[in-house]
């Protein structure tokens, strides 16, 4: 599990968003998607990069959320996390506490690791 992903409260627009990421980067594990949440960092839901670079700059990110929120618990097994991989087909999985809290976010790549640390 990382740490280094963008998280951004669901006012900020687009453009904002596109402008942290960028500046930001270098540091993040997972780019694939921006991550919602609100003032106490209850997750709130996902954005793609994909939905953010087809956006209107002046959308919020609460306009692109998908309805749904797929995330795993911190204290849930391999086999748990392997299975919401493979359910879902992401690229990251976002971890929550018993409250809804980001913790963190599990990327597909780490989960290929415990599966198969020799494929290379």
């Amino acid at each position: 599990m990382t740490t280094a992903y963008l998280q951004l409260a669901g006012h900020v627009p687009v453009e904002t968003a596109m402008v942290r990421l960028r500046a930001e980067s270098q540091e993040l594990d997972i780019i694939d998607y921006v991550f919602v949440v609100d003032h106490e960092e209850v997750l709130q839901g996902v954005v793609s990069i994909r939905d953010l670079l087809t956006a209107q700059p002046h959308q919020r990110l609460s306009e692109l959320l998908a309805p749904r929120v797929v995330s795993v618990k911190f204290d849930e097994n391999q086999k748990e996390v392997v299975e919401a991989f493979a359910k879902y087909g992401f690229r990251a999985l976002p971890v929550v506490d018993e409250k809804n809290h980001l913790r963190g976010v599990i990327s597909f790549r780490s989960v290929l690791e415990v599966l198969a640390p020799d494929a290379g």
